[in-house]
This record gives C-alpha cells, sequence and structure tokens, in this order.
C-alpha cells in the first residue's frame, strides 16, 4: 500500500481519538451514555480505516502485506473462525458487529504500521506523542477534580478521580497498554528537559496506577518488565532501571498526593492501594469463578466455534455479575471457538517471537523500544487474563494503536524480510473492497437498530429488564 504525507493526518486523528476517550460526556445520539459514545468513537476510527484502505486498493496494483504468509493465514484464520461463529450465533446481528469491529481495528493497525514502516522514526515518534499527550490532557484534568477535593475537604469517590469511564478497571484496561508506551517516548526523546518532562508524566500515571489500585495491570506491568529482562537480559536492563525508578517515584507521589495530604485536610487516604493484599486474601478472584466456570462450560457445549462472538453476557445473564468473563482465553473460546483461540495464541507467540528477534542497530532508542514494545506486550497478555481488555472499547483502540506500532517497528527494522507483496487481480480488488465494505455496512446497520434500544435505557432500567452486553453498555439482545 503506498504511503504519503496523508498519513500523518491519519496518525493525527487518532492520536485525537486517544486523547478524547474519557471525554465523551456529550451523546453523540440521543440516550447514549458515555460508555456508548466511546463505543462510537472507536467504530467511527475504525470505519475511518476501512475507507483509507478500500481506497488504497482502488488506486494501488500491489499491497505490501509485511506479515508473512503463516501470520497472514493465522489472521484470516481467525477472522473466518468469527464469521462462521457469527452465523451460528443466537444474534448474528450482534455477533457481526463484533467480528466486524475486530477486523476494522486490524485494519487501523495496519495503517499505523505501514505509516511506521515507511517513515520510520518519524512516524513512530510522532503517534508516541499523540499517545503521550492523552495521558498529559487526562493528568492535567484529574489533578484539577483532586484540588477541588482538596480545597472543599469533601471526600472523593473514584468516579471522580477517573472521570470518563464507567468502570476504574475500564481506565486500568487503558494504563496496562500506555503506561510503556509513555516511558517510550520519553526515553526516545534527545532533549533533556523534554525527556525529563515526559518521564515525570510517566511517574505520574505510574501514581494513578497505585491510586486506582489496579491489581491486574500491576501484575500485568511487574510481570513485562521481568520477562523482558529475562529475555533480553543486558539489552534491557536500561528500559528496567528507567521504568523502576519512574514507578519508584510514582509511588513517592502517590504517597504524598494521595495519603500524606488528605491526612493534613483530615480526610481519608484517597486510595484502596494498601488493601490490595487483604483483598487478595479474602477474594483472589475478583469473583471471577463463576464467570469463568460458565466461560468453561460454553467452550465444552459449543468447542468449534463457540456461542457467537459478544454472546457471553446473554449466556450468563443468570450469574447477574459480568457481560464478558474478564479473560481473554475464555472470552474467545467460548464465544468464538478453539479454532479462533488457537489462531490467536500463535498470532501472539509469533508477535512477541518477532520482538526478541529483531535485529536493529544497538542503539539506545532501538534497545528502549525493543524493550519497551515486549513489556507491553507480556503486561497485555497477562493482565488480559483477569480482566476485560479486550472488551473495553477505549483500551480496544489503545491495543489497536499499540499493534500498529509494534508491527510497523519491525517491519522498519527487517524490511520485507518476512513479507510478500500480493498483486491482485481487478477481480480480487473487487471482492476485497466488497468485503471490507461488508464489515462497515455491518457496523452502520448495528448502531441504526440499536437506536430505540439506546433512546429508551432509562425506561429499561426502571423496568429491572436491564442486561449488558458490551457492545453498548445498555444494549440488549
Amino acid at each position: 500500500m503506498k504511503t504519503n504525507p496523508s498519513n500523518f493526518t491519519f496518525l493525527s486523528l487518532i492520536g485525537l481519538a486517544l486523547c478524547l476517550v474519557p471525554f465523551q460526556y456529550f451523546p453523540w445520539i440521543p440516550g447514549a451514555d458515555v460508555y456508548d459514545n466511546q463505543r462510537l468513537l472507536v467504530t467511527a476510527c475504525g470505519l475511518l480505516a476501512a475507507s483509507i484502505v478500500m481506497y488504497s486498493f482502488l488506486i494501488s496494483v500491489g499491497v505490501s502485506i509485511d506479515l508473512g504468509k503463516n501470520r497472514s493465514i493465522l489472521i484470516g484464520g481467525f477472522l473466518f473462525a468469527g464469521v462462521v461463529a457469527s452465523f451460528l450465533a443466537f444474534s448474528p446481528k450482534h455477533a457481526f458487529f463484533e467480528t466486524a469491529t475486530f477486523a476494522l481495528l486490524l485494519m487501523l493497525s495496519w495503517l499505523v504500521a505501514e505509516c511506521i514502516r515507511a517513515h520510520g522514526d518519524r512516524a513512530l515518534d510522532r503517534i508516541l506523542l499523540f499517545c503521550g499527550m492523552a495521558s498529559a490532557v487526562y493528568l492535567i484534568v484529574h489533578f484539577g477534580v483532586f484540588a477541588y477535593a482538596l480545597k472543599t475537604g469533601i471526600q472523593p469517590k473514584s468516579s471522580h478521580l477517573f472521570f470518563g469511564y464507567n468502570n476504574i478497571r475500564f481506565f486500568n484496561h487503558v494504563q496496562t497498554i500506555s503506561l510503556p508506551l509513555l516511558g517510550l517516548f520519553a526515553l526516545r526523546l534527545d532533549d533533556p528537559f523534554r525527556r525529563f518532562f515526559w518521564l515525570a508524566i510517566t511517574a505520574l500515571w505510574w501514581a494513578l496506577l497505585y491510586l486506582s489500585a489496579g491489581r491486574g495491570s500491576l501484575l500485568g506491568l511487574a510481570g513485562g518488565i521481568l520477562l523482558t529482562w529475562f529475555l533480553l537480559r543486558h539489552a534491557a536492563w536500561p528500559w528496567v532501571k528507567c521504568m523502576f525508578f519512574a514507578a519508584l517515584a510514582g509511588m513517592a507521589v502517590f504517597l504524598v498526593l494521595y495519603v500524606w495530604l488528605p491526612r493534613l485536610r483530615h480526610l481519608e487516604p484517597f486510595s484502596a492501594f494498601f488493601s490490595i493484599a487483604k483483598r487478595s486474601v479474602d477474594n483472589p478472584t475478583s469473583s471471577r469463578g463463576p464467570l469463568w466456570e460458565r466461560a468453561i462450560d460454553l467452550m465444552m457445549g459449543s468447542p468449534l466455534f463457540g456461542v457467537g462472538p459478544g454472546h457471553f453476557a446473554h449466556y450468563a445473564r443468570d450469574l447477574n455479575i459480568a457481560a464478558h468473563p474478564h479473560n481473554w482465553i475464555f472470552q474467545i473460546g467460548s464465544e468464538w471457538g478453539l479454532f479462533a483461540l488457537i489462531a490467536l495464541c500463535g498470532l501472539a507467540f509469533s508477535g512477541i517471537t518477532s520482538i526478541v528477534k529483531i535485529k536493529h542497530d544497538g542503539t539506545a532508542k532501538d534497545q528502549f523500544t525493543q524493550s519497551a514494545l515486549l513489556t507491553a506486550s507480556f503486561a497485555i497478555i497477562i493482565d488480559g487474563l483477569v480482566s476485560g481488555l479486550l472488551v473495553f472499547p477505549g483500551s480496544q483502540l489503545w491495543l489497536a494503536v499499540f499493534l500498529g506500532i509494534a508491527w510497523g517497528w519491525c517491519s522498519a527494522k527487517r524490511p520485507y524480510e518476512n513479507s510478500f507483496r500480493w498483486v491482485p487481480t481487478t477481480g480480487m480488488r473487487a471482492i476485497a473492497i466488497a468485503v471490507i465494505g461488508c464489515c462497515c455496512v455491518v457496523i452502520v446497520y448495528f448502531i441504526i437498530s440499536q437506536l430505540p434500544a439506546i433512546s429508551m435505557q432509562s425506561e429499561i432500567i426502571k423496568s429491572g429488564t436491564l442486561m449488558i452486553p458490551r457492545l453498548f453498555l445498555r444494549g440488549f439482545f
């Protein structure tokens, strides 16, 4: 796919979307709440990416797919399994929406990767800057709320400190992905003052992680850093050391701002961080056991193609706990089936192997980049074992951007080593455009069909018939 300066416009729009994820308070459509708006924002990004890809098929003779044939087959197999599972699902409309969403986000990753492959460090630093700006903007508003709470002497709720997310764990999902990227951006800067500034932002981002007491994110990031050091050894030590001191500085900030200062104002500490150990002992799985048991039952009942993408909420509504199993293996296995799960595991293993084996120039920037991408990969996998990281629209967008960054950097460091150039015939190009167009039609049709349900949210809640699949917070089958 040919690249040009307009690709930077696309990166800018995606970066703007990352910044806007927590600020979706004004309904895109009547009755929509924050979660609905975030879903619509991510959907709009996917539709934009699909439009660009379709246009590229119209004007390009050849399309570079820097994946290798095996990975291309795994991606194709994963999406094909999703299509079959959607046909067999209780509500194909809901299932196809999720399958199409995954396909569109993959196109978004592809566009980010192609820009980085074509433009190198310039594009990489640009998208990392947008990731940093998204974090910095959130911090500015957060500290405004924090200062107001201290000034008024009113004990703030977690929903006030972590605005823009229906659940504080949704914020943690974003942190799992964004924190390594934020640290990477800081360490890639040459100017000492700018590097110090963004390292300070990274430390503050760690402080918010302690404030939110997100065990999954803490475990994922700690495990990711340790596994990165184990695999890369001395090459990863500068990265590990910087992240350790940033985390330590974040702890100092947390103790001063969220523990000591509230005490001075005769308030309780603004965090449940110190109760993590007790919570872990009293309820190690945070009531996820019944969800995992139900997911296993669904996998046993429909092993090949699952019960349908997005359908765990439908078959677990009697549990009245959550709309997803809080585990990416159980989620894909129970909804998409074992074929899709095997393909996804193969892609994860292949991607991590590529990052580990990448041959770069040995510069500090390359070492930092390799270490950060490996850390984020492990953190996502580990956190996803106990969370809905694949579920929340905000973390889906961050995940798509991260995959594009990792994909593009690896491609840039070994150009076309494992790629193949597809030169489709006119008929094949027409088929590709038709398939992508079908994904867009499914997305738009589903949103239109959901309008009545979204506009009736208040009545649904009052009637007591509320069910919460994750396509829209208030939507129901």
